[in-house]
């Protein structure tokens, strides 16, 4: 729930005293009425309920004195100096004391009036804070004002405040995770400051954090929102917005953050604008020797049977039709595969060819291999190491990487080119990798999940 804190006056203030002055007429006005009017009665049975709960034990309106009555006050200011005015109100109601009531509806409305200057006073200063948060991030303000949006949806000021404080301060964080070696392994649970816990501890206001926009919105390849990006922009000290159109500067290094949800979901690695339709026009040019052969059927071990030129228009490396891609290959000579293979590289992967050339030639040989085996995990593999080796590489110049799942708050950290092979080739690290695509998607992209188990790396059979 939303609160607001405001210190309780002490026993001896001067709105205490006040106060103290308004009971004292008040019981005044009650001794005044016969014993046994219902409106003296219905008085002292309230007086002895607030002396009793001030430990005071003596007759009520004829043994009350300034002591009592300073007890009273001081027990009845412990819940707040609006409790206290309506505990008094309702005794002036009784009695029917009209200057006591006025006075009692006036200091009602000054408090009212503080307490509103307060609540200004306090947003202002979340406000200011949150323009803070986003200076540090290299963001503009109204960075600021969404993220206090974000932060409202947890109802606890103390938590917004502190999440504020502590990334302004360079101390969301109780360790550094930006370490000099290739690869490093967290869970946010267990390095984020105490104090921030809660921020995790509400999985739906998390994920709006988790998923909140911080790089530039644009329709087309790399316009959706980055989970992570600015979560760790705001927890991780000296992150900032890249110059680039990478995501991360840490320490003058560029970051990459690649998140997501689910053991499922897919972090698209999708440095180089290509669609999944000039793939096809690359897998189309180079079979196009096969027709001849186009109404050859092809029997798989399930039992269906398609034409060649069927298989062609279905193959692609992801799961559901890899079988379709290996039959092809095993068509294909050994030019055709190398320049199909070789095209669709130079088109996703063109920094990683005109600079890492050795290792370019090998992945595309080992992809090659790989497909006509079966092994569409060891594509993945490959394709996947291409797109991160194409960032560290190619135009965005971002050699390091973040990936993280939001769910389980797992996260690695990569840093360089060995980092990035070590990173997919040792199983234990659970990145699950996913091929390119040939069609049905938006992105030709392999992809990255952060599983929250070892990825199991067998090679599937196809017959």
């Amino acid at each position: 729930m939303r609160f607001y804190e405001f210190k309780l006056p002490d026993a001896d203030s001067s709105f205490a005293k006040e106060l103290e002055s308004y009971l004292l007429k008040l019981i005044n006005s009650a001794k005044k009425l016969p014993e046994t009017d219902p409106k003296r009665q219905e008085f002292d049975a309230e007086l002895g309920q607030l002396q009793a709960e001030a430990g005071i034990k003596e007759d009520n309106i004829e043994d009350a004195d300034t002591a009592i009555v300073s007890a009273v006050v001081s027990k009845l200011l412990k819940e707040g100096e609006k409790n206290a005015l309506f505990k008094l109100m309702d005794l002036a109601k009784i009695v029917k004391d009209p200057s006591v009531q006025a006075a009692l509806k006036n200091k009602e409305s000054q408090i009212a009036q503080r307490e509103k200057s307060k609540v200004q006073e306090i947003s202002k200063a979340k406000i200011e804070k949150a323009k803070a948060v986003a200076a540090k991030v290299g963001k503009p303000a109204d960075f600021g004002r969404d993220l206090l949006g974000l932060l409202d949806r947890y109802e606890n000021d103390q938590l917004t405040n502190d999440f504020m404080d502590l990334v302004i301060s360079g101390k969301a964080l109780t360790t550094n995770i930006v370490l000099s070696q290739p690869i490093s392994k967290f869970n946010l649970r267990s390095i984020i400051n105490p104090k921030l816990i809660g921020i995790l501890d509400n999985p739906k206001a998390f994920k709006n954090l988790a998923l909140m926009p911080f790089a530039e919105q644009k329709a087309g390849f790399g316009g959706g929102v980055g989970p992570g990006e600015a979560m760790f922009a705001m927890l991780i000290p000296k992150a900032k917005r890249a110059p680039s159109g990478s995501d991360l500067e840490i320490d003058g290094k560029i970051w990459e953050i690649k998140g997501g949800g689910s053991d499922t979901s897919k972090a698209w690695l999708d440095s180089a604008s290509v669609s999944p339709n000039e793939l096809r026009g690359i897998l189309i040019k180079h079979t196009e020797s096969l027709g001849p052969q186009f109404r050859k059927k092809i029997r798989y071990s399930d039992g269906e049977v398609y034409r060649l030129s069927e298989v062609i228009k279905l193959a692609d490396f992801r799961d559901n039709a890899f079988k379709h891609l290996r039959v092809v290959f095993r068509f294909l000579d050994s030019s055709n595969q190398k320049k199909m293979i070789d095209g669709m590289y130079e088109l996703l992967f063109p920094g990683v060819k005109k600079q890492e050339s050795k290792l370019y030639s090998q992945y595309v040989r080992d992809s090659i291999n790989s497909i006509l085996e079966g092994n569409r995990r060891a594509v993945a593999d490959i394709q996947v190491k291409l797109g991160m080796l194409e960032y560290a590489i190619g135009k965005y110049q971002a050699e390091n990487f973040i990936i993280y799942n939001y769910v389980t708050q797992e996260l690695i950290m990569i840093r360089g080119i060995q980092g990035i092979i070590d990173s997919i080739d040792n199983k234990d690290n659970m990145i699950k990798t996913e091929t390119i695509t040939l069609g049905g998607s938006k992105k030709s992209s392999a992809g990255v999940t952060l599983i929250s188990k070892p990825s199991k790396r067998a090679p599937k059979p196809y017959d």
